[in-house]
């Protein structure tokens, strides 16, 4: 996304979660960019969607379904 500063500020500061950040490079057009992972429960999913299309409705987006994890439960 052109605009991933502010989702990364959505997730933390909204959304009260955790992300990832990683240098990654297309290997379409060899084009490094950055990646934002975020865990998400259903409802917080919704609204980070919600924001993103707003934001950047060209931005990629992937999304897998979590079956387990381990965690520090937010505050």
């Amino acid at each position: 996304s052109e605009h991933l500063d502010s989702s990364v500020d959505f997730v933390l500061h909204e959304l009260h979660s955790g992300a990832t950040l990683n240098e990654i490079i297309g290997a379409y057009d060899n084009t490094p960019r950055r990646e934002m992972i975020a865990i998400v429960d259903k409802q917080e999913f919704k609204q980070l969607m919600d924001y993103i299309r707003k934001t950047d409705p060209k931005a990629f987006v992937t999304v897998y379904a979590v079956s387990e994890m381990r965690y520090m439960p937010k505050k």
